[in-house]
């Protein structure tokens, strides 16, 4: 039996101390095959390990099974297992992302009834929830990123100014490096602008003039934009995306689309700009196209949109790790040709 508390954290440090240290010769896997960045590692012998790591006693061969056991503990923790001599799938084509709705803390009448008017009520209202109790807002994204981790996401995607801390941006207080990539918006007192932060290295930040692009791993491309931006990306009146000079994207590889969102959207923009978006990106490059919304919500309606667009290459549960904000976690399959992916609006 697998202790329940062996977390995703010890299987990352199982998977670097065997790769350091190598296999046993009576530990190598002779059915399966755990694959991390091209390589393969036998998956029991690097379970064993996690469970040293979190027990402080190394497990004996017959304290949990391996293969359906293991394999599948692996592959809930967002791990690729396959059957040895197996053509190793790309990791890329199906990737695991982890998207975040934040409580504003507000009844939606008030923002509505805001005396300067919606556009400006959302950054006082939000900057007013950080700047009440910061350290208590800094634990909440700690706590959704954790969470994030331990559901081995690829991608975590925060809404806008969801990286804000009174009146400032401070990367560091989160504690995202264990992601492989967070998506998030945030702002100064002039305007708001989103960031990548990539294995814990914040990129440059795009404002509501750019959509950026760029590569996210060996077969993947990752576009994010704010919301009131996400739309140039289609209208030949803008100018095309910003592609990455430190990563620049691939014309051959599937996209992810990360909107980074404010609060609750109408269904024109969800179910027309969006799923339009998805459309030209995917005809644009000839691959698969995935998009993927997030954004706050009402204290007193829940959460009446999560949005993710094809909806049948996407499979999706949702957490609630810390009290009011929830994490959805969608597993998007992007093997398919790019022509069946897309739905027509």
């Amino acid at each position: 039996m697998i202790p329940p508390n062996v977390r995703k954290t010890h299987l990352d440090q199982a998977i670097r101390r065997v790769r350091r240290d190598g296999v046993p010769p009576r530990r190598r896997g002779r059915a399966y095959e755990l694959v991390v960045d091209g390589a393969s590692l036998p998956p029991k012998y690097v379970l064993a390990v996690a469970i040293e790591l979190a027990t402080g006693t190394h497990p004996s061969s017959d304290s949990f099974g391996g293969g359906a056991e293991t394999n599948d503990f692996l592959r809930s923790h967002g791990f690729t297992v396959v059957d040895k001599g197996a053509a190793i799938p790309a990791a890329s084509t199906r990737l695991r992302v982890a998207r975040v709705f934040l409580d504003l803390g507000v009844r939606q009448r008030a923002y509505r009834a805001h005396p300067d008017g919606k556009a400006k009520a959302f950054g006082q209202l939000s900057r007013a929830l950080f700047d009440a109790d910061p350290s208590a807002y800094v634990h909440r994204i700690r706590t959704l990123l954790e969470a994030a981790h331990e559901q081995g996401a690829t991608v975590a995607a925060l809404p806008a100014c969801a990286l804000q801390v009174s009146a400032q941006v401070d990367l560091d207080a989160y504690a995202v490096p264990a992601l492989p990539f967070v998506v998030a918006g945030g702002a100064t007192a002039a305007r708001e602008f989103a960031v990548v932060v990539r294995h814990g290295v914040a990129g440059p930040r795009f404002d509501h003039t750019r959509v950026h692009w760029m590569q996210a791993g060996p077969g993947l491309s990752l576009m994010a934009a704010i919301s009131s931006t996400i739309g140039q990306s289609i209208d030949s009146r803008f100018v095309p995306p910003v592609r990455s000079t430190t990563h620049p994207p691939r014309a051959d590889t599937p996209v992810l689309v990360i909107d980074v969102g404010h609060a609750q959207y109408g269904a024109r923009y969800e179910f027309h700009t969006l799923r339009c978006v998805a459309r030209d990106v995917a005809r644009r490059v000839g691959q698969p196209a995935a998009v993927v919304l997030s954004s706050w919500m009402w204290s007193t309606r829940g959460i009446s949109a999560y949005w993710f667009h094809p909806h049948d290459r996407v499979t999706e549960r949702r957490l609630q790790p810390s009290t009011g904000d929830h994490l959805d976690i969608l597993d998007i399959d992007l093997t398919a040709p790019a022509r069946s992916t897309i739905a027509t609006p």
